[in-house]
């Protein structure tokens, strides 16, 4: 499926879908997005035009995040960094920049270009082109880190954030 704003299609290979006049269950799904494989749930409204308010809810999980490809799949080719999706823009705003999502992601490992992290769980939220992820657990550098990490994408360049503990490293 091409979502306006994401350069990369996401591929669901199988999902139980459940349709209700104002939202898309997807439950059990399976798909391919930003290079990982991905298992869960999600709820989508079903009349998202730009403008609107899109309130997502999921619960996901993928064994490993390689964020190089997840950055890929929001920039493509244009050179673009991938946060553009969440700017606004004269065109239709793209999906993201409308989103509002809250849940939960779990991965076994998270692959960054210095740092690899497992055991990764915790809550994100997108609003307001502001994205968090708060009660983040991973294990890190042989210790346990426990934190919250941000970025506000309505400044140019963002601003990113983070703070926590790292225990026993």
């Amino acid at each position: 499926a091409l979502v306006r704003g994401i350069k990369k299609p996401l591929e669901v290979s199988s999902a139980t879908v459940e349709l209700d006049t104002d939202e898309v269950r997807a439950l059990n799904f399976t798909g391919q997005f930003g290079g990982s494989l991905w298992r869960g749930n999600a709820t989508i409204p079903r009349h998202c035009d730009g403008g609107r308010v899109c309130p997502v809810r999921f619960d996901l999980y993928t064994e490993e995040i390689h964020t190089d490809a997840i950055w890929r799949a929001f920039d493509g080719t244009s050179g673009e960094p991938w946060y553009k999706a969440l700017y606004s823009q004269k065109s239709a705003p793209s999906f993201l920049a409308t989103m509002h999502a809250d849940g939960r992601i779990s991965s076994k490992k998270m692959s960054f270009p210095h740092l690899t992290l497992t055991q990764v769980s915790g809550r994100l939220k997108i609003d307001d082109r502001k994205l968090s992820i708060t009660h983040l657990s991973a294990e890190a550098l042989g210790g346990q880190h426990i934190g919250e990490w941000s970025a506000d994408f309505n400044p140019r360049p963002p601003v990113y954030s983070g703070s926590g503990t790292l225990d026993h490293a």
